[in-house]
């Protein structure tokens, strides 16, 4: 009687291996069916992991509803001489734009990076040419911390002037012992 049952259900119901050969469809295609809910499914009695797909919706989509592929009639690959298939298809004139609008775009933004950069480094050259150097700075150059250099000044080791906060002199700090 259980085989009986499940014989009829196999008969109302395809597994997906059959329902992806009627249709002559991929696992992805068929996915998609079923969540458009194109095709009914139900888990398999004996396998509640194996799905089953309503035949009626599977023959009715054979006959009369399945969408032709698009990409079938406008593609035709063509073999190079490499051997690779690549596509004969001239791509649509807005994308030929829209590439040449993004290059011109991305060359843009690289003159400009690369103009940032330049203009930086010009800027950090400036900064190591400065002939005197702020507290920070100095910390900065003898990898000493800031309060050694102020303290250093504050007792006259380190030869200083105060413009703005105290400025020493780059001579003075490559002859500074610490």
């Amino acid at each position: 009687m259980a085989e009986q049952t499940v014989n009829v259900l196999k008969s109302e119901w395809y597994d997906k291996r059959e329902t992806m050969k009627r249709l002559n469809i991929a696992e992805r295609t068929l996915r998609t069916w079923v969540q458009e809910k194109r095709i009914q499914i139900k888990a398999d009695p004996a396998n509640s992991l194996v799905r089953l797909y309503r035949a009626a919706d599977v023959e009715n989509l054979a006959e009369n509803g399945k969408p032709l592929k698009p990409h079938t009639a406008a593609r035709k690959p063509s073999q190079s001489t490499d051997g690779v298939s690549v596509s004969t298809r001239a791509p649509k004139p807005q994308t030929v734009d829209a590439l040449a609008a993004m290059k011109v775009f991305f060359e843009e933004q690289q003159a400009t990076i690369k103009l940032f950069f330049q203009q930086r480094q010009i800027e950090s050259n400036r900064e190591h040419e400065a002939e005197f150097l702020t507290l920070t700075e100095s910390a900065a150059f003898l990898r000493l911390p800031k309060a050694h250099i102020h303290r250093a000044v504050r007792e006259g080791r380190l030869p200083a002037i105060q413009a703005g906060g105290w400025r020493i002199r780059r001579s003075q700090l490559s002859a500074f012992n610490g």
